[in-house]
Formats: C-alpha cells, sequence, structure tokens
C-alpha cells in the first residue's frame, strides 16, 4: 500500500509540474506574440505618420505651430504615446505635442 501511494504521488507530481511548465510556456508565448503585435502596430502608425503633409512640412521649418497643434491632436487620440516629436536628420526637435522651448532643442539619440 505504501509502495502504491509513493508511486501514485511521483506521478501526479510529475504531471502537475509538466502541465505547469507547459501553463508557463503558453502564457510566455501570448505575451511575446502580443508584444510583437503591439510593436508593429505602433511601427506602421510612425511610419504613417512620416508621410503626413504636415511633418514633412515641419522638417522644412514652415509651419512649425500649425504642426504642434496637428501633434498635440495626435497625441489625444494615439494615447500609448506620452509626447509626439519630430526630429530632423541631425536628431533636433523641430515640433513636439506638448509645449517645446525651441530656443534649447534638444537632440533625440
Amino acid at each position: 500500500m505504501a509502495i502504491s501511494t509513493v508511486i501514485s504521488y511521483v506521478n501526479s507530481k510529475n504531471t502537475l509540474e509538466g502541465v505547469i511548465y507547459k501553463q508557463k510556456e503558453q502564457i510566455v508565448d501570448l505575451t511575446l506574440k502580443q508584444i510583437y503585435s503591439w510593436t508593429k502596430a505602433r511601427k506602421l502608425e510612425v511610419s504613417y505618420w512620416g508621410k503626413l503633409d504636415m511633418i514633412n512640412v515641419a522638417v522644412d521649418g514652415l509651419y512649425i505651430k500649425t504642426a504642434n497643434q496637428d501633434l498635440a491632436a495626435l497625441k489625444k487620440y494615439y494615447k500609448f504615446y506620452e509626447i509626439l516629436n519630430v526630429a530632423d536628420s541631425t536628431g533636433t526637435c523641430i515640433t513636439a505635442s506638448k509645449t517645446c522651448n525651441y530656443r534649447h532643442r534638444g537632440n533625440i539619440r
């Protein structure tokens, strides 16, 4: 009887550990898929925004105030972001969804 109990305990323990391990694998796999999907969607958004006229005009140095307002409107719609900035090819922030002090533009690196 004691041997039967020990064998049953070991088998149950091994089965339970296997189930727990598989469940952890599934959770990690689903989390990775969600992160990948979220990141892909954010990249698509940024890619789309780069094609907008307001962004291109802001990079050319025209209509900065309007671009700031447009970015602020985008920021309200896309709640994932704390602030939206547009940088030129040197990394200098030229427009943002929040008020910027343009005399002290910081570089984005």
